[in-house]
């Protein structure tokens, strides 16, 4: 009898995934958390509601920001590998570390720090590879006086919530006089975390300093000036920026002056947990370049980033920098916008310089824009991905920099070394041949040199325009890929998914309508993925395997829309996902869960001992075994669809 009813099981997933799939082309991406769904750690009267901010750890891991709704609203933080989500800290919960009268408000958005606004939503929750998450919180105090600004930094390791700095703390490494008048930034890795901040004399806000220390998940150690008598200070205009590496390292872009320093100036540093290096200072040499010196001090005059706390670096686990700088030459006042990589050594080495030529079309010179979504992302393989502004066009190119920098003067351009990988009015995959692309959003790069991207795309086709002026055919999308030839299309506005069987649409792009008349078009901040690396300790929403997790909106039934997190699987990742699901699905088939991956005769399967059955997979088919489904090995069906029908259930 149970055999039956397993071959009639069988059959049921094979009809079942072969009626999805005639309607169904993107398997891989699923919803994780919903608006209106009961929300992770909260009693059964509470729904999640303004879900936001969602980003991943390398082995899986999100994190994202929303209210909980129920008897009141209460801010959350959630985290967790999907389906296996947990709020680690809700409003009104008391943060370990920090005072008893101090309690949790929410996870940041903006920082105000006296007339300076630190726009924090710039850097979002940050997730390890280990799950450790990070972030800078707005805080209540109750029975004593109240700070300006009651922020802090708080983390969730190994199960518990730590704070571990915050505004009005005296500054650790400091005299007693000093406090901590403004979180501006933070990295963090399963090395440690690495927080930047302005300092300032109590009696006194003008003697203000730049605190940069390194938190070890035990003590905070303040990181010192590599130049003797002088401080890390805040310059207007100049970009502050922090990163850390997997092994600790950090590297970061801070001011340098103070009383006794013999100069100010503003420079990019790396320190290995034993002493700080000046890798390169405002003011020194361009190699190569006679009278011509970097200007690293990018403010309105150069780079177009207003927020304080934007991150200019890309730092990888291999201890190389890429940076932005502009280069002056002080015989003719002449100057030029460039890219640079620090490598391991500190040698520097030129990635791009504003005029070169596309080496694709030598007839086309590109500038670099220099905003925050337009610096370079460097990766492991030592290839970097640059957005750049050619005379037609936007271009998206990557490369190595070059070994020896070949120009005598900044007025001299010859072809790029960088190789294209899109431009604008390139045909998007997943597209038709009338569609090209009309915009590039932002990129985010893993170390492997897996790139995804988001952006918009339009029909020539369809010349038709829509109340706001925009072309009706106008789709927001994302990709995902290592170069153009196999770029693939993650996600787009109408794309069909499945919540436990019904088919639902996915929006980025949405109309309101308001007493019958068309509202503004809302796109969802969080589908536009960050201007990130997966390394470096920053938030991202791309992983190492490939995964992309982001927000959106869809249409339930009923016809109400609704915020989700969806999470787009990598395609190594595909594997792992029918293994999950079919053993959280069917544990009376497959137990025990979690089992070790073997490989033989071209299969990745798993062997439950508990069941003495098998699940396979080869050249994307599933596969089971074991007398419990019959004799022999049986095909299930093709790996998108077998994710499609467990994703239903």
């Amino acid at each position: 009898m149970r055999a039956t009813s397993l071959r009639i099981f069988l059959k049921v997933i094979l009809l079942n995934v072969t009626i999805l799939y005639s309607s169904y082309l993107f398997s891989a991406v699923h919803l994780i958390a919903e608006s209106g769904q009961s929300a992770a750690g909260f009693t059964s009267e509470y729904t999640y509601n303004n879900l936001m901010t969602p980003v991943i750890g390398s082995s899986g891991h999100v994190a994202f920001t929303g209210d909980a709704i129920g008897r009141n609203k209460l801010n959350a933080v959630w985290s967790g590998l999907p389906g296996q989500l947990k709020v680690i800290i809700k409003e009104n919960d008391s943060v370990p570390g920090f005072p008893d009268n101090v309690f949790f408000s929410s996870a940041l958005s903006t920082n105000t720090i006296g007339s300076r606004i630190f726009a924090m939503q710039a850097e979002r929750i940050i997730v390890t590879e280990s799950g450790h998450v990070g972030f800078i919180a707005e805080l209540k105090e109750f029975g004593a006086i109240s700070q300006d600004y009651p922020f802090g930094v708080v983390a969730y390791v190994g199960g518990k919530i730590y704070g571990i700095l915050r505004n009005g703390d005296q500054a650790p490494g400091f005299s007693q006089e000093y406090s901590i008048r403004g979180i501006t930034n933070l990295a963090f890795t399963d090395a440690g975390m690495v927080i930047q901040a302005v300092v300032a004399d109590r009696n006194s806000n003008q003697s203000e300093r730049m605190g940069i220390w390194f938190w070890n998940f035990e003590t905070l150690e303040l990181i010192p000036s590599p130049v003797a008598n002088c401080s890390y200070i805040l310059l207007s205009t100049a970009i502050s920026s922090v990163n850390i590496n997997q092994s600790g390292k950090v590297a970061f872009s801070s001011g340098l002056g103070g009383a006794l320093c013999p100069s100010e100036t503003f420079g990019i540093f790396k320190w290995d947990q034993k002493k700080t290096q000046m890798i390169l200072a405002g003011g020194d040499p361009v190699p190569g370049m006679a009278d011509t010196t970097f200007h690293l001090d990018l403010d309105n005059r150069g780079l177009n980033i207003f927020a304080i706390n934007a991150n200019i670096l890309s730092f990888n686990d291999q201890g190389e920098i890429s940076f932005p700088a502009i280069l002056r030459n002080a015989a003719n006042g002449s100057a030029k916008k460039s890219l640079w990589v620090a490598d391991s050594s500190g040698a520097i080495k030129l990635l791009s310089l504003e005029g070169e030529f596309l080496a694709e079309d030598v007839n086309n010179t590109f500038l670099l824009p220099f905003t925050e979504a337009s610096l370079p992302l460097i990766a492991s393989n030592g290839l970097s991905i640059v957005p750049v502004k050619t005379d037609s066009s936007i271009a998206i190119l990557t490369g190595a920099p070059r070994p020896s920098q070949p120009y005598a003067n900044i007025n001299e351009a010859g072809v790029s070394q960088l190789s294209t990988v899109l431009q604008l009015a390139d045909q998007p995959p997943g597209f038709g041949d009338t569609w090209f692309f009309s915009a590039f959003s932002s990129i985010a790069m893993n170390k492997a040199g897996q790139f995804a991207l988001s952006g918009t795309v339009v029909d020539a086709d369809d010349t038709s325009i829509d109340v706001y002026g925009s072309p009706s055919s106008r789709k927001f999308g994302i990709w995902r890929g290592t170069s153009k030839s196999d770029l693939e299309l993650v996600a787009y506005d109408g794309m069909p998914f499945f919540v436990k069987g019904e088919e639902m649409g996915l929006y980025f792009l949405i109309q309101r309508f308001v007493n019958g008349t068309a509202g503004s078009v809302i796109t969802f901040s969080e589908s536009q993925i960050l201007h990130s690396s997966t390394e470096g300790g920053r938030a991202t929403q791309l992983n190492d395997s490939g995964q992309i997790v982001f927000g959106g909106s869809f249409e339930a039934p009923g016809g109400d829309f609704r915020r989700g997190i969806f999470l787009a699987e990598g395609k190594n990742n595909q594997e792992e996902r029918v293994f999950a699901l079919a053993e959280q699905v069917f544990p009376d088939l497959f137990s025990p869960a979690n089992g070790v991956n073997q490989t033989a005769e071209g299969f990745l399967f798993r062997f439950y001992p508990a069941t003495n059955t098998y699940l396979g997979i080869k050249n994307e088919t599933v596969f089971v075994a074991g007398e419990r489904f019959g004799s022999g090995i049986i095909e299930v069906g093709p790996l998108e669809n077998v994710i499609v029908f467990l994703e239903a259930q």
